[in-house]
């Protein structure tokens, strides 16, 4: 029996967003994509900053460190409870409190540990994987904040259509139902629920945890919640056949390509044009073929 060896892929498109919170992990074995969440804020006005970085990149950065020292004997549970612990401290030493979670910043991932017989999988939020077996079976995450998401854009595309596309009149109504929404759902588990790695201790009941076998895995496939359209989350066995076929067609370039026409079709009734996403994909190699 031969341990197999894999390919490594990574996409990043900053799309329309000009303060960039996603990033990529690749820290062997550990893989993955994180969507950093600043607190609500403004659009004319801008996130909060710390040390030069928006909470979102801050918070990614604070994860992403503990991924880069952890060992390779470590579980993903040991380094995102870590992670956690950091962006507690990181809040609480800047004043924030763990109850507001409209204002704590955070970050939603899907994490990946390549072992010698398995692929541990771990995701929070609306960061998602798809994957393929060797025999042409399919399958992907759910999207855990699908409910959540589903009811803010109705309240979102009301307020776009009773102001008629005036976004700053649009985020003044919103602000406050979005706020009241993130206090109430956040890590909550209930049926409009979210998860986010935010700090809150709670969260880390509700990560989605599983078990790949390595040697039946022919491609998986992380990304942030940019590269498909949330409806396209609410059927993780069609988003597995169309992003795998995409990636297959012409690797990200393609699946991003797809994405980037379908925004375009109707930006006019989102808060923005073009979303940002990053992708990993962890192509695996037969070795013990004969």
């Amino acid at each position: 029996m031969g341990t197999h060896q894999y390919r490594i892929h990574g996409h990043f498109d900053s799309g329309t967003a000009t303060i960039l919170e996603d990033s990529l992990i690749i820290a062997p074995p550990f893989f993955g994509v994180m969507d950093g969440v600043s607190g609500l804020y403004r659009p004319s006005e801008g996130p909060r900053f710390f040390d030069g970085m928006s909470g979102g990149q801050k918070v990614v950065r604070l994860v992403a460190s503990e991924f880069l020292k952890a060992h390779a004997g470590e579980g993903l549970d040991d380094i995102l409870h870590k992670a956690n612990s950091a962006i507690r401290e990181f809040a609480e030493g800047t004043g924030l409190v763990l109850d507001r979670p409209d204002i704590l910043p955070g970050t939603q991932f899907v994490v990946a540990k390549v072992g010698d017989d398995a692929v541990e999988v771990m995701q929070c939020g609306d960061s998602l994987a798809v994957w393929a077996f060797s025999d042409g079976r399919v399958g992907a995450l759910r999207n855990q904040t699908y409910a959540h998401e589903r009811s803010q854009i109705a309240v979102l595309n009301d307020l776009l259509e009773k102001h008629h596309g005036d976004r700053d009149r649009v985020w003044e109504e919103y602000l406050p139902l979005t706020a009241s929404f993130r206090r109430a759902r956040a890590n909550s588990g209930g049926t409009e629920g979210y998860v986010i790695l935010n700090g809150q201790p709670e969260g880390e009941r509700h990560w989605t945890r599983m078990t790949l076998a390595q040697n039946e895995l022919s491609l998986l496939l992380m990304f942030t919640d940019g590269l498909v359209t949330l409806e396209e989350t609410n059927d993780p066995e069609g988003m597995a056949e169309l992003v795998l076929g995409r990636y297959r067609e012409g690797g990200w370039a393609s699946a991003f390509k797809r994405i980037r026409d379908q925004e375009e079709q109707g930006k006019s009734m989102r808060h923005i044009d073009h979303a940002e996403a990053t992708a990993v994909a962890l192509e695996f190699i037969d070795s013990g073929a004969a």
